[in-house]
């Protein structure tokens, strides 16, 4: 199949990780966890020499060779069959000052990686190629200066986590209701005035990030959990009670808009 060309793109290296392909929603979670407050910990831009494309292909071909390498150990050590051994590989970008992906390496990673990181790449454009890794099951695309929502990323069918805080987006497109794999939205620290109403029909999403922007709509007190959690230790279960109540009233919103356009047709007649 052809394939398009995209921009090339300088970048520097980083090691690749593994993570199990069918690791449990919380062992997911607790990674990105880990990788978001590794960048926040960070400088926001970095002014890193940047790699050739050539060079950026050579290190990625490297990298999953490496993880090729190891998933070949783990098999021949007894786990040939089991398909829960099976890991997908977790790609680190961050910090290279990379303007896009060039589409050399879409073609590397797109059966095998899982986790994709691109944080702190100040000039990065995300790629229409990326619908292509439909393996991929996390992306963070935090800390750049995006200023729209990548639309390419509305694809990614079996995306279940997408970290796209600390950018300047100022809204989510209603096409977010594609992405029925997503259980987890992080778009804190952005510009964004309104939450789509799609959100409300989303049942895979379970836990949403919006702190830190300037949201008109939902009003405030749609914004707050339903009930009074003050223990720090179930912080997770209030920010899933924030989701649930902000789904609940999105729907109902949309349930209202529907009906009235229904009624507004229907005057027409």
């Amino acid at each position: 199949m052809h394939r398009p060309a995209t921009n090339v793109v300088p970048a520097g290296g980083r090691k690749v990780l593994t993570v199990n392909a069918r690791a449990p929603r919380e062992t997911i979670q607790q990674h990105h966890h880990q990788h978001a407050q590794m960048a926040s910990d960070a400088a926001p831009y970095t002014d890193k020499p940047a790699m050739s494309v050539a060079d950026l292909v050579a290190y990625t071909k490297k990298e999953l060779d490496t993880d090729a390498e190891r998933q070949s150990k783990v098999s021949a050590e007894g786990a040939a069959g089991d398909l829960q051994s099976q890991t997908g590989a977790t790609l680190d970008l961050s910090h290279k000052n990379i303007n896009a992906l060039p589409v050399e390496v879409i073609v590397l990673i797109r059966d095998k990686v899982e986790r994709l990181a691109l944080s702190h790449n100040p000039q990065i454009a995300v790629p229409s190629q990326i619908v292509l890794c439909d393996r991929l099951r996390y992306l963070n695309i935090r800390w750049n200066q995006l200023k729209h929502f990548p639309e390419a990323v509305l694809q990614l069918s079996s995306l279940e986590i997408l970290d796209i805080s600390k950018n300047r987006i100022t809204s989510i497109p209603e096409g977010i209701k594609s992405m029925t794999s997503l259980k987890f939205l992080a778009v804190a620290r952005n510009k964004i005035t309104r939450l789509p109403l799609a959100l409300g029909d989303m049942p895979s999403l379970t836990k949403l990030k919006f702190d830190e922007n300037p949201i008109e709509f939902p009003p405030p007190d749609a914004l707050k959990p339903a009930t009074n959690l003050v223990n720090a230790s179930i912080e997770a279960e209030k920010e899933r009670d924030v989701c649930q109540q902000v789904k609940r009233f999105l729907k109902a919103a949309s349930i209202r808009e529907r009906m009235r356009t229904n009624s507004e047709e229907d005057l027409r007649y």
